[in-house]
């Protein structure tokens, strides 16, 4: 059991979502923009006609879907399909989605491979909670062949209950605040429940405004409607919460007036009614084709996607593929010209080394890899040579010896014995105070010698022994 290719879509610069029934029809299209979407009602109206009603506004939608700069979204109904929210015992991700198949198939009343499904949301944790969706093949079909029979050819088939939850605005409500959209239809009542931003469920009856005027469809309707609200807020997790109507029926005040009491009562309920709201599905429809859309799931997966979903995917994936060849060769390219470059600049290193080498050397020719080892014997052999010239040149022990006792004088210490090399020294002596043996090593280090002196009192806090040792690399 494999979820379906093209459960989604790329976005469009245009969207239109059609909210459609028997005698319904709404369409808004959504075109984006730099800062938000811009709105645009097109049609909403009861008709008994839906295909003629439609067909001005379908002849331009398809004039901007041939040209490629546009999607239809249509509306799966919540009565032909399932949203439920499963559970897997794992932090990890992908062993959860190894089981969700399973996890969902044992809570449909249908066998899970012969549906379209898929898991738009998944939240990770100590444990992972994933958002199911699924219908089967048979009502995606009838879905389709419904639309069809109205002119519509939809690129996405949304979940009308997913679609209610994705298009509330953000909250900043407290957490136990409950948003509850009530789309009130000509033939149907869809409920939907979220808290956060997420929805918990959805839920259908097949009363509509259509039926509301009997007295005993109104009580039916309430009680349903009630049943859905306390099976989602419990009696023991009461709170605050929110109304929201769309729908055809909610463009009525007197509807709502007549509706809403007995839902808000005992409640900590408050209500609003959307802007437009005869197209309110329509709109939520139009928006899930947007670049920032939340939750865009497509029934129309797998087989049944759409032609120009498959045709827009193959190009996209076809410039990624041309985009990643042309990267790749620019790559080989320039590791190419660096690879010459390098070449150059190790051809001229040699260039330099090697006459570096013969003129050391006085060979006429030296050969290719032994530059550094013939160089290094000649310079040992030169050393040799004029080693003497370096011992004649450079001053004698007795020389420098005078000219540390005449410091040590400048300095008033008294020197009882002198160790002298060439590169290391070390005096021994007294001072009366500390200042002597430090100006001494001050001037030693001004001449680029490295010198440490210590001290030891001897009969007197004013008589002072110190070692002065003192080293220097040429």
């Amino acid at each position: 059991m494999k979820e379906s290719l093209f459960t989604t879509i790329p976005p469009a610069r245009t969207g239109y979502g059609i909210d459609l029934s028997d005698r319904f029809v709404a369409v808004v299209r959504v075109r984006a923009g730099r800062s938000q979407p811009h709105e645009e009602v097109v049609l909403a109206t009861v008709t008994d006609n839906p295909a003629a009603t439609l067909q001005p506004v379908l002849e331009q939608i398809a004039a901007e879907v041939a040209r490629g700069h546009a999607w239809v979204c249509a509306g799966m109904p919540v009565r032909q399909s399932s949203l439920r929210w499963l559970t897997a015992p794992f932090a990890s991700v992908p062993k959860a989605r190894r089981v969700l198949p399973s996890l969902l198939d044992i809570q449909l009343p249908f066998p899970l491979e012969r549906c379209v499904y898929g898991f738009p949301v998944i939240e990770s944790g100590t444990e992972v909670r994933a958002l199911a969706l699924a219908a089967p093949r048979q009502a995606v079909e009838r879905r389709l062949e419904e639309c069809r029979r109205y002119g519509v050819d939809p690129h996405l088939l949304a979940h009308e209950g997913l679609a209610l939850a994705a298009a509330l605005p953000p909250t900043t409500a407290a957490p136990d605040h409950l948003d509850w959209v009530i789309y009130l239809g000509i033939d149907r009542t869809v409920w939907v429940a979220a808290q956060q931003g997420r929805i918990l469920a959805s839920q259908v009856t097949q009363i509509g405004i259509d039926q509301l005027d009997a007295d005993p469809a109104r009580a039916e309707w309430r009680e349903r409607a009630l049943r859905f609200y306390r099976t989602v807020r419990p009696a023991s997790k009461q709170g605050p919460g929110t109304i929201h109507w769309t729908g055809p029926g909610a463009a009525e005040p007197a509807r709502i007036v007549d509706l809403e009491p007995a839902l808000i009562e005992g409640q900590d309920l408050t209500s609003t009614i959307s802007n437009q709201p005869e197209a309110g599905l329509a709109r939520t429809f139009a928006h899930q084709l947007m670049p920032a859309a939340r939750w865009t799931w497509n029934f129309r997966a797998g087989d049944f996607a759409h032609p120009a979903v498959i045709k827009r995917a193959q190009s996209l994936f076809s410039r990624l593929a041309l985009t990643a060849l042309i990267g790749g060769l620019l790559l080989i390219a320039a590791q190419g010209l660096y690879r010459n470059q390098v070449q150059q600049r190790n051809a001229i290193f040699d260039t330099q080394l090697r006459s570096i080498a013969e003129r050391l050397t006085a060979l006429p020719h030296v050969p290719r890899g032994q530059e550094v080892m013939l160089a290094e014997r000649a310079i040992e052999e030169q050393a040799g040579q004029i080693q003497p010239f370096e011992r004649a040149l450079s001053p004698s022990l007795t020389m420098r010896w005078a000219h540390l006792l005449e410091m040590a004088k400048e300095a008033a210490v008294d020197v009882e014995a002198l160790d002298l090399e060439t590169n290391r020294m070390r005096i021994r002596g007294t001072a009366n105070h500390r200042q002597g043996p430090e100006s001494l090593r001050r001037q030693l280090a001004a001449e680029g010698w490295t010198a440490d002196v210590t001290f030891r009192p001897v009969s007197g806090p004013s008589f002072l022994r110190f070692t002065l040792t003192a080293e220097r690399i040429d």
